[in-house]
């Protein structure tokens, strides 16, 4: 089909309660190409799922190619309607979707999405390039890799994230915040990883969620790189490799957990911490390991963490390896409401090339 038929769903509709559809092989795809004129499609440029329960789940096969351009759209390949839907994948190949002018170029729920194999790949939104839901996703198995958007590259989420086990998040791309994830609700990083995302601020992940609960006691977050924004002019972009937190947001890293080699053009290679007078975001560390970070453009500082007024407590575990082109390899401490409280653990191997 052409998914130019019906604003809801280009070529599947489910319109009752509880109703399934599910996909061990084959193709549902565009056939031919569709003009913007011609596309009527607003949500679910190939699935729609309006009803209560509403379920896609997929065994195999590939879903491919699907667009959304009437504004307000969401959901390029799949879009479901309701809190209590689920998209759940086992295994095959959801891709290349569209959703320029909104949200969820792959997938946009209000439930949940849970990735057990399988890949998600190469989907461009304004939010959340592959995936966009507002209650929860999971990522236990497979991959979800080589998303585009404006925040969130790979995934838009407002809801939770969990990432454990064998779960790859990889190669987002988001040209301000959040190149793997933008997380507005609660984080628990188990296990598996969470890889080589670009982003103005939060190479791999923008926390943005003051009050949530936010771990990550498992699994390895590597690579983020947050960079100058050629398309701006603002200055002192790039901020936050590998994470982001807001102000109010608190992160504990314990156990397993190893978060290493984040680049950052103005500072914080591995984190960049946000606060102030009357809301501080924090970063606990109580186990786990913080290992190298560093700044790209000369002269900055916080080479593995920068605190913007925010609050860093070493309880346990290793932080080491940061190099900063100017101040704090290890971590650099920008006003006085900036807080480093050290009551364990290992502080090592920092390098700065003018101080500390």
């Amino acid at each position: 089909g052409t998914g130019t038929g019906n604003a809801y769903g280009g070529l599947v509709y489910l319109g009752q309660k509880n109703a399934t559809f599910e996909i061990y092989s084959g193709t549902v795809r565009l056939c031919a190409p569709v003009t913007a004129k011609d596309n009527i499609v607003q949500f679910g440029g190939l699935i729609y799922g309006g009803a209560s329960g509403n379920k896609v789940i997929m065994h195999g096969g590939v879903i491919s190619g699907g667009t959304v351009t009437v504004a307000g759209g969401s959901g390029g390949n799949i879009y479901l309607a309701a809190g209590d839907s689920e998209f759940i994948m086992n295994a095959g190949i959801v891709r290349n979707g569209s959703a320029a002018v909104l949200t969820g170029g792959n997938i946009s729920t209000k439930g949940a999405v849970e990735i057990k194999g399988g890949f998600v790949v190469g989907g461009t939104a304004a939010d959340g390039g592959n995936i966009y839901s507002t209650k929860s996703v999971t990522v236990s198995g497979g991959t979800v890799t080589g998303g585009k958007a404006h925040n969130g590259g790979n995934a838009y989420i407002t809801g939770s994230i969990e990432v454990s086990e064998n779960g790859l998040i990889s190669a987002g791309i988001a040209t301000n915040n959040g190149g793997n994830v933008y997380i507005t609700g609660s984080t628990n990083i188990t296990g598996g990883t969470v890889a080589a995302g670009m982003a103005t601020n939060g190479g791999n992940l923008y926390i943005y969620a003051s009050g949530k609960t936010h771990g990550i006691s498992g699994g390895l977050i590597t690579g983020g790189i947050a960079a100058d924004n050629a398309t701006t002019t603002t200055k002192d972009e790039g901020k936050g490799g590998n994470l982001y937190l807001t102000s109010g947001t608190a992160l504990t890293v314990s156990d397993k957990a190893v978060i290493s080699r984040g680049i950052a053009n103005f500072g914080g290679g591995n984190v960049w911490i946000t606060g102030g007078k009357s809301s501080v975001g924090s970063l606990t560390l109580t186990g786990g390991k913080i290992l190298g970070g560093r700044t790209s453009a000369s002269t900055r500082d916080g080479g593995s963490i920068y605190a913007d007024g925010g609050t860093v407590n070493v309880n346990s575990g290793e932080l080491s390896g940061g190099y900063a082109s100017r101040r704090g390899g290890n971590i650099y401490m920008s006003n006085a409401y900036s807080k480093v409280n050290i009551s364990g653990g290992t502080i090592t191997g920092g390098y700065a090339y003018k101080f500390g």
